[in-house]
């Protein structure tokens, strides 16, 4: 499929992709898109919103986080029409009780899934096939109340192992845990409300040794990205296709 001319714009302001595999599952997508673009390109990706896209958009009362939401939900449609060959503007979505968006299976025969997330000044969307996929970034930002918030959400041997890391490592570690918890969360469809506590990672931290969900087999990527963030991606197929 010939290139979109909005998607060949985004590769020129920054857009870039990695491709992750992961056992026996279809290769991972995983875009990184800057959200400070030229103001025109921002228009042309608010006009590919849905009427309840832009309902949503005009939901958002501050104006910045309004326009991140529409550059991001602008360029989910252009990625995901690159991947299905079709026209950004015939996609449709369905939702969750939780707000977790899927496409229409009345138009995704291929079964392509996705998830995407935003921090700061970057959003990143992953997409793949035949699995459930959930993705979380966070900007490395220093946190005063660290310990309290880890101690809330975190399980006590994660908490424990956080507070007894060396200081300038806690923050980063902070988040290392934070969104590999979230990003299991998401692609089940749970949010946060679900249970971060619930949600165990392995001393390595590159896999999960303790989860709610028991009905598929997950895996974990966990890695800094940029100098300033830090992502994950979650991966879960069922047990029943699992090599």
């Amino acid at each position: 499929m010939k290139l979109h001319p909005l998607l060949a714009r985004l590769w020129a302001q920054g857009l870039t992709l990695q491709r992750f595999q992961v056992r026996g599952a279809e290769p991972i997508q995983f875009w990184c898109l800057p959200l400070e673009l030229e103001d025109d390109l921002i228009v042309d990706l608010q006009g590919l919103l849905s009427e309840d896209e832009q309902v949503r958009a005009t939901q958002c009362r501050l104006a910045p986080v309004r326009q991140r939401y529409q550059i991001v939900r602008g360029s989910l449609r252009l990625l995901l029409a690159q991947t299905l060959a079709c026209a950004p503007d015939s996609l449709q979505f369905n939702y969750n009780a939780k707000g977790k968006p899927a496409l229409d299976p009345k138009i995704n025969s291929a079964g392509v899934t996705f998830n995407l997330s935003h921090s700061h000044n970057l959003a990143i969307i992953g997409i793949t096939r035949q699995a459930v996929i959930g993705v979380d970034l966070e900007y490395l930002r220093p946190l005063p109340r660290l310990e309290s918030l880890a101690r809330r959400f975190f399980a006590p041997e994660e908490y424990h192992a956080l507070i007894q890391s060396p200081l300038p490592r806690r923050n980063p570690y902070f988040f290392e845990l934070w969104t590999a918890k979230e990003a299991y969360l998401k692609a089940t469809g749970a949010g946060v409300a679900g249970g971060l506590a619930k949600v165990i990672l392995a001393p390595d931290r590159q896999s999960y040794r303790s989860l709610p969900d028991q009905s598929r087999s997950w895996q974990l990527i966990s890695f800094p990205l940029y100098q300033d963030y830090w992502a994950a991606i979650a991966v879960g197929r069922s047990r029943e296709t699992r090599d």
